[in-house]
């Protein structure tokens, strides 16, 4: 029996049982739907708890800023040759709560959600939708990438109607409203760089750029904040130099 046996019967997902993703940071690719997972590892292994099972199922809950993501953790085994496999560890997680315009929504398919990804996690181990997670179609399509780019990406732990309010901020001193209201945030490193950010969009002298840059550190490791930086830099030194020259 060849070692990617089992591999090859479960890599592809027929076109049916993928399902596009309207909306969110994925919107325009396509995610697999959970129930073929169920349907093909049956067809593998055997029913599931006879052929297949999951154990050591594991629910935890982190705050972040003013939402909680609900993570899962579980074992996935499968019997081969009349023996079980050993334990395969599987992660996954959705939001439990989440900030949105009109108030705080709480799922109640949370942890239903975060189980499911965690069993997908676990299952590629072993090939299963594995053409999807190599590029070949779905999710992870080279051609889908551009639709992600455009989406609009909210970090974690920073609720979507604070981000809309920094991009919209006009002035300095609302600005810095915005931050010293915030104070549970000041060690957040994606709100520390949406602030940053913005000070610098609203900077008007390559010396107040740098006084904004020398005050987060933390960020200099990070590639795109300091790319952001340096164009905003070449920027203001461009049109020094025009002004100059007028």
């Amino acid at each position: 029996m060849s070692n990617l046996n089992i591999y090859d019967n479960l890599k592809e997902v027929p076109e049916e049982y993928l399902k596009p993703i309207t909306g969110g940071r994925l919107k325009g690719m396509s995610d697999i739907k959970p129930q073929w997972r169920i349907m093909r590892l049956t067809e593998q292994f055997g029913p599931c708890g006879i052929g297949w099972k999951i154990q050591n199922v594991n629910f935890t809950y982190q705050t972040k800023g003013e939402e909680i993501v609900c993570n899962c953790s579980l074992e996935f085994l499968f019997k081969h040759e009349n023996e079980w496999s050993e334990p395969i560890l599987g992660f996954g997680g959705s939001m439990f709560s989440t900030v949105e315009k009109n108030g705080i929504y709480v799922s109640d398919e949370a942890q239903k959600m975060a189980y499911t990804d965690a069993i997908s996690v676990a299952t590629k181990m072993i090939g299963m939708a594995s053409d999807v997670y190599m590029g070949h179609s779905g999710k992870y399509e080279g051609s889908s990438n551009e639709s992600q780019k455009s989406e609009e990406v909210v970090p974690i732990g920073i609720a979507p109607t604070l981000k809309k309010v920094i991009d919209k901020t006009t002035d300095l001193e609302s600005l810095n409203t915005i931050w010293n209201n915030n104070t549970s945030l000041h060690d957040n490193l994606d709100f520390i760089k949406l602030v940053a950010l913005k000070r610098a969009d609203l900077t008007t002298t390559v010396e107040g750029l740098a006084k904004i840059f020398n005050s987060v550190q933390k960020l200099h490791t990070d590639g795109d904040f300091v790319s952001q930086f340096t164009a905003k830099k070449k920027s203001l030194v461009d049109a020094k130099n025009q002004k100059q020259t007028a």
